[in-house]
């Protein structure tokens, strides 16, 4: 079923109106009872399917860090919103950050395929060694071949941090 259409964009007022957030715990309480499963008191919203915490408000979805950010600011965020230590559902608003297209696109964890378990390293068998690799400008950047895949992401860790600070560096 599809979300139904509200003409009123969602006011800050209406927020705080409806929900109570918690800038510690990073939880949305309802503060009216919007529906039977949407009662006062209780902590508003469910995981989707990517794994982050999304409200219902009169009828129209949001996530509830784009919500978290509304809440304390007064504002939308005007581009992505990263959560710093990677956990979708850890909407505390310490825990927030603006970040670009590009900064969103670097805090990529390890991918299912990835077999040494760290990011940024792969299994070189023509040289039976470990080798790090780095994007840098759309351009893959190769940092060296390496004993072990602790070694080569440590390497990798480096290079991340000199083009790109903390963003993106996936312990």
């Amino acid at each position: 079923m599809a979300a139904i259409r509200n003409d009123r964009p969602l006011t800050h007022e209406r927020l705080i109106e409806a929900l109570q957030y918690d800038p510690i715990t990073g939880l949305f309480l309802w503060r009216i009872t919007a529906s039977p499963k949407a009662v006062a008191g209780s902590v508003a919203g469910t995981i989707n399917k990517r794994g982050y915490r999304i409200i219902r408000i009169d009828g129209e979805l949001y996530k509830a860090s784009r919500l978290a950010w509304f809440y304390t600011f007064g504002e939308w965020p005007e581009s992505f919103l990263d959560h710093a230590n990677r956990i979708k559902t850890d909407d505390r608003i310490d825990n927030l950050r603006q970040i670009s297209c590009c900064e969103n696109a670097w805090n990529v964890g390890v991918t299912s395929r990835n077999t040494s378990g760290y990011k940024g390293v792969s299994f070189a068998k023509s040289m039976d060694k470990w080798q790090a690799s780095i994007s840098n400008e759309g351009r893959a950047v190769h940092l060296g071949y390496f004993a072990d895949p602790l070694a080569a992401h440590n390497a990798y860790r480096d290079a991340a941090i000199k083009a790109r600070g903390e963003i993106g560096v996936v312990v």
